[in-house]
């Protein structure tokens, strides 16, 4: 799972914040030494559901994790064992349900919980 416009959203958001800079990381091209050394300095991490987003497990205290799920998978409980966890560690969970106007694929319309 991917963003398919992920390289735009960063281009945009850096444009309008050179204050708080994004950077996109493809986390299994990198050693397992470099994704938890890079993910304990990371303060605010986006993803989407799937196996690289579980590596919030390294984000430090005081994080925040804006996880992005597709609608079909909300009905499961990772937002919940996400949020549970991630509290007791002391980091911020955001989780964003999204899904695509069948009229127009490339609208998104999106519902945001915070926990």
């Amino acid at each position: 799972r991917r963003l398919r416009n992920e390289g735009a959203l960063v281009e945009q958001w850096n444009a309008a914040h050179p204050e708080a800079r994004l950077r996109s990381v493809a986390l299994h091209t990198l050693p397992i030494t470099q994704q938890v050394e890079l993910l304990q300095r990371t303060r605010v991490m986006v993803g989407i559901n799937g196996g690289q987003i579980n590596a919030l497990f390294f984000l430090p205290s005081g994080a925040t994790l804006a996880a992005i799920f597709a609608m079909r998978w909300t009905d499961q409980n990772f937002g919940y064992v996400y949020h549970s966890w991630l509290t007791h560690r002391g980091v911020r969970y955001l989780q964003y349900d999204v899904t695509s106007q069948i009229a127009d694929q490339d609208t998104p319309v999106a519902s945001r919980r915070e926990d």
